[in-house]
């Protein structure tokens, strides 16, 4: 199993002062929701607020955009 250091994650800083919300309250807030989805193993998913997704990736470094969805 592959497992990811989260002070490499791109919103962790944020999981210790916001509370967990829906994908859509974040995306209402005006925050990117990351999450993982199935039918994409070989990276998360990136919801942004203005309504499009990009399939990301850690490359060991840091994130990286792998394709707009």
């Amino acid at each position: 199993m592959n497992t990811i250091a989260t002070d490499h994650f791109p919103i962790a800083e944020d999981f210790d002062r916001l509370p967990f919300t829906a994908v859509e309250d974040l995306l209402k807030a005006g925050i990117p929701a990351y999450f993982a989805d199935p039918r994409f193993p070989e990276g998360y998913v990136r919801a942004n607020p203005d309504g499009t997704r990009t399939l990301i990736r850690f490359n060991g470094e840091d994130w990286e955009d792998v394709r707009q969805l």
